[in-house]
């Protein structure tokens, strides 16, 4: 049995999965709050970074897939706002 093998991946378990958007359109930080504000209602508490030099949001962590939201209704949310869902990054 190998601990330091077994703590890495109790560890990345434990992290999560996040998940990372590509928004096009943002300039400000309006605009991160806008993205924000329409994202928080379907991400279950999870936390929002909005990246205004890389034109990316991240969300998470999520347990697993499985909690992860519905990447068409974040699209649409961010679409809604007026910006421009570029489509996943990463997850």
């Amino acid at each position: 049995m190998n601990i330091a093998s077994d703590e890495k991946t109790a560890n990345s378990a434990s992290a999560g999965t996040t998940l990372t958007l590509r928004v096009d359109g943002m300039t400000c930080g309006g605009c991160a709050r806008s993205v924000t504000s329409a994202l928080q209602p379907l991400v279950g508490g999870a936390a929002i970074e909005v990246r205004l030099d890389a034109n990316e949001v991240r969300i998470g962590p999520f347990a697993d897939a499985v909690s992860m939201p519905d990447v068409a209704v974040l699209g649409d949310a961010i679409d809604g706002a007026g910006f421009d869902f570029g489509g996943v990054v990463s997850a």
